[in-house]
This record gives structure tokens, sequence and C-alpha cells, in this order.
């Protein structure tokens, strides 16, 4: 599409929306806050609303009168539980994912039924992240397998999209069935919509990366409603709806301006469900822990934010962060990016950026991890979306000159991830180097830790959740998804001690692990907004941050790195910023692709 046309499509969505809007639901009504980041959504008959708390391990019930949610699943059942639907009978569906599995309940929110996948198409469900379910079938989003596993009512095996030719899904995050058995299909990794018939075959396929209306960036939920199908277009904070055919009908939507707005800006959507009439939608956003309802309208404009956050420093940084001899990188997803920082200084230096979107040598897809190995200053990235493992070569300025290089970053090598036994592909969350510089990875299908040598992958022997890794003189610490406990082992993988969790805290959701220079240990956690730090013999120091917007506070903390200066930079992602922390002073640092700033320079900006 050549951008004169471009031009065209987006005047012509624009006129039209107006008008469209009012019969859509897509304006304002309300917000439900407060859940324990939100990821499926999902209508009963009656009206009431489901949605999947991630961190929470629960689903919640929402009473459609006054918004007020209440525990319906309780925890101990479920882990990180995602996509969910209901069907007229009263059967509610939930995709597992933590467990790899997809559980059946009755109305009263009882466990009828469990299933894994093995018995019935042959392969076990590897964090399955959607269901959907008609009075016919249930569609199942193996994200993990890469495919979309379709059974008949009783339970019965039908078909599934690893057996159809050239379709090669790619993480699928959403799906829906009709009574007719027709599938719709949200290939996030793909950026694009497939509808297949009850039969597997291909109908027709739209959308590509992008920004315009009509195209996607990681569409990770999808609705069918009468002859209009609705898309959560993540990374574009939007939802999109199309006919049938695949052509746009109207889009609602946007960015926030700041941290925490609401009231009709949509925020990273995960999720989205449309009632029986067709009158109201329910939007998941876990990024901002809150479900929004909509109604037939023109998009509602929001007024203002609960929260104010600190303007000029936000990037659309991604949850991974690694440090090297004097430098840091991180990546932003929404660009398909690696920016660089060069951090001997008092305030960091942005030196290069690079990387571009699509598929081959050198091009990002998503990014699982991001690991810097101090031998060269090589960057190691690990892409889950193009199946890839590439190493970079980054040449950092002199100390006394340090300046912004756009060819600083060299491709060493790009090559395949390799495969585990079974023949799939190793599907990275955390990664880091040893100081022999063997790559430890966690893989987040098997739950499990394997070890890079020699061109093998050695499993390790471990009977936890790992989620987080870091590796420094000689020991590697492992944060325990399930009990936010660190577990350190040495360079050979053997277990030494446990430490932790802080005292006080509830339903663990590490967002990343550090090993410092003194021996002691930081873990994040980014349900609960907090950054503990514990002394090498176990002891809980104290917890170094607040939850918030404002400097020295976070929101949805993920990796953390320890920089060429000492300080604690962890990733403040959900205020899109980085932030500097030490042990006896606290807050130092706020920065990112902006102006950075520090103590200093915020007493000196509210003076008169």
């Amino acid at each position: 599409m050549n951008i004169i046309n471009c031009l065209i499509l987006v005047l012509t969505v624009q006129v039209g929306d107006a008008e469209n809007d009012q019969r859509h639901p897509a304006a304002w009504h309300s917000t439900i806050n407060e859940l324990g980041a939100p990821a499926g959504a999902a209508f009963l008959p009656d009206g009431r609303m489901l949605v999947t708390e991630q961190h929470r391990h629960t689903v919640s019930i929402i009473n459609p009168n006054d918004n007020v949610s209440s525990v319906w699943i309780e925890s101990g059942t479920l882990h990180q539980p995602h996509g969910i639907d209901a069907n007229d009978v009263g059967v509610i569906a939930v995709a597992d994912k933590g467990n790899h599995l997809v559980r059946f309940f009755n109305s009263e929110g009882t466990l009828a039924h469990t299933i894994d996948g093995r018995r019935l198409s042959g392969k076990r469900f590897r964090s399955p992240m959607d269901v959907a379910l008609s009075n016919a079938n249930l569609a199942v989003a193996d994200t993990g397998n890469n495919r979309i596993v379709v059974f008949n009512r009783n339970g019965s095996y039908r078909w599934s999209t690893d057996e159809i030719e050239n379709l090669d899904l790619r993480a699928p995050e959403g799906v829906d069935v009709d009574d007719l058995g027709n599938v719709f299909i949200a290939d996030t990794g793909n950026h694009r919509v497939l509808v297949l018939d009850s039969d597997g075959n291909l109908k027709r396929t739209w959308g590509d990366w992008g920004r315009f209306p009509g195209l996607f960036s990681e569409p990770s939920g999808i609705e069918r409603h009468g002859d209009q199908i609705y898309v959560a277009d993540r990374l574009n904070h939007r939802v999109q709806i199309f006919d049938t055919d695949g052509e746009l009908i109207s889009w609602w939507g946007m960015h926030a301006v700041v941290p925490r707005q609401g009231e009709g800006h949509i925020h990273y959507p995960s999720d989205i469900a449309i009632d029986a009439s067709g009158n109201r939608s329910l939007v998941s956003e876990p990024f901002e822990r809150r479900a929004q309802t909509f109604k037939p309208g023109p998009p509602s404009r929001p007024l203002r934010s609960n929260t104010r956050a600190p303007r000029g420093l936000q990037s659309h940084f991604g949850a991974q962060v690694d440090a090297g001899s004097r430098g840091l990188v991180t990546w932003e997803p929404e660009a398909r990016s690696l920016p660089v920082f060069v951090m001997d200084r008092d305030v960091p230096i942005h030196v290069t950026t690079f990387g571009t979107p699509g598929e081959g040598p050198g091009r990002i897809g998503k990014i699982a991890d991001i690991s810097w190995n101090q031998r060269g200053d090589v960057i190691t990235i690990l892409d889950s979306e193009n199946n890839t493992i590439q190493h970079w070569k980054v040449s950092l300025p002199p100390a006394d000159n340090p300046r912004f290089n756009p060819e600083a970053a060299v491709l060493l090598s790009s090559s395949s991830l390799p495969k585990l036994p079974d023949g799939s592909f190793l599907n990275p969350l955390s990664a880091d180097y040893d100081d022999d510089a063997t790559l430890h990875v966690i893989d987040g299908n098997e739950d499990q830790i394997y070890s890079f040598r020699n061109r093998e992958l050695i499993p390790w022997k471990i009977d936890f959740d790992p989620v987080a890794i870091d590796a420094r003189a000689g020991t590697i610490a492992v944060a325990d998804g399930r009990t936010g406990q660190i577990h350190l082992f040495d360079n050979d993988a053997q277990p030494q001690r446990s430490i932790g969790p802080a005292p006080d805290l509830s339903s663990p959701n590490p967002g990343g692990v550090a090993i410092l220079g003194d021996g002691s240990l930081l873990i994040s956690d980014a349900g609960s907004d907090r950054l503990d730090h514990f002394s090498p013999d176990g002891g809980h120091l104290g917890t170094l941050s607040t939850s918030g917007g404002d400097h020295g506070e976070i929101w949805m903390p993920g990796e953390i790195a320890e920089d060429a200066n000492g300080r604690i930079i962890v990733l403040d992602q959900g205020n899109h910023r980085m932030q500097g922390f030490e042990p006896d002073e606290g807050w130092v640092l706020t920065f990112g692709l902006g102006r950075a700033m520090t103590p200093e320079r915020l007493k000196r900006s509210k003076q008169p």
C-alpha cells in the first residue's frame, strides 16, 4: 500500500467514525479498577461479567449494576489464568496458562472438568492463552504450541491448525468460535486475523504489522458478534471492528497521555467481550489493572488522570533490561528496536539504537530477553516470535567523548533457537550469561532451565516454576514464580540455598532478579510494585520502592540490573521508564529516551 492510499484509508475511516460509532459499544461507560492484571473477559448470559486475574490467580465476577467485582474462583486452582468464555447453557471455560491446562466450571464456579490436550489431541497444551465456547464447539488458543485446537461439544478432538499446510501461526493469543463452527483467530505473532470454516479450511485472512487502521500490532483478543468481528489490538492501544469479509468498519481507543488514564483511553488491551445484545463491551487491560465497559455512542474522551507521572520521561520499554561493562540495553516493543545507554556518568547517555521490525537476520520480532556478555560487549537477543538467537557487538564511545552513533551495533550472527527433544522450539522467558560465558535460559513452555554448552541444551533438575534468572561471580539466582523465593545455584546448576520471599508478600509475581556486586540480591514483583533487597545470607534488608507514578515509585516493574556506577536499575515498565536506586539513599535517577531526572535536578526544577 503506497502512502497516498494509506492517507485515503485514514481519512475515510476518520470521516465515517462518528456515524458508525453511534451503533457500536465504543463510548466509555465505566471502569472497574484494582484488578490483578485482568487478561480474559467474558459475559455470562444474565449480563454479569467475568475477568481472569493473572496476578491473583483468580477469576472475578462483576455486577453490571454497580461494577463491583468479587472473587468467583478462589486462588489455589488456577495459576496465571488468561482467556475465559461462557456459553448459553452455563458452562465456563478458562485457559489456565500457568498450569498448561483448560478448566471447565459450572455457573456456580465449581470445577467440573480439566483437560491437558494430550489425550485428546496427542500433544499437551503449552501456555494456552484463550478459549472459546459455543453450544457445539470448543476452541483453544494453544499459544506455546503455535496452534488452535478444536473439539466438539462432547470433548472429542476435531482438528488442529498445525495439521493444515501453510497457516504457520505464531503464538496466537485470541480465538472465537460461532455456532456454525467457524473459527476466528488473532494470530498475534503474525499481526493478522484468520477465519476458518468448521472443517479447518481457510476462508479469509487480513492484516499486517503497522499503525494505520486495518493493520495490527500484536492482536491479542478477538470476539465475533453477529456479522462483526472485534479485535483487541494490543500495541496500537485500540479495538478494531471488521465485517466478516475483513473490511474495516470502525475503531476506538487511544493511547493514554499519562499512566493510569482511562475513561475511554485504552492501554495495552488484552481481550474484548460483547454481551448478547451487542450493546455492551468489556475490555481488559492487565497493564492498568482494570477493565472498562463501553456502550453505543461516539468514543468518550478522558478528562483527567488519577495519578500524575513526571512528564517528558516516558518511553515504551518492554520488561527486559541488562547491563554490562559501561553500558545498558533495553528494548521498545512498539518500535521493535533496542536503545543502548552509557551508564558511567551521573546521568545516562543514549548512544545508539539498533534493530528493525521484521523477519530474517538482524530483524526483530518479539524479544523474550536480552543478555549483555561482558566478554567483548556482545548483546544476545532471544526472539521468541522469529525463533532466533542473535548476537550483536556494541562499540561504546570513549568515556571522555560520549556521543550517539547509529552504527555502533553490528550483527555478529543470527541462528534458529535450539529445539527441545519433542521438536518444538525453545520458548525463552529469561536468560543470562555466567562468568564462564555459558548462557542459561528459562523455557516457559516446559517450566525448565537449560544451559547452552557446546551447542547443546543441558536441562537442569528443578522442582519449581522458574521465571527470572541472573548470574554473577559463580552464583546463579532464579526467581520462583509461585513462591517468590530466590533459589541459588552454582555455575553447574547445583543447588546452594533458597532465600525469601519477603515476609509480607502475598500472591508473588516476580518480574526480575539480580545479584549485586556485594553479593546481596534484589527481586522485583510486578503484582505488588515492589523491589525487595536481601543480604547474601538471606536476611530481608527492606523494600526500596512503593507503588505509584512519581519518582521513586514503580508500577509493574520488570527486570533489574546493576550499572557501572553501582546503581540498581529497575525497568519501571508500568510508568514507561527506568529508575535507579541505591540501598542507602533510595531513589537517585529516573530516565528514558528523553531528559533524565535526579534528586538535584528535581530540587532545581521546583525552585521559583
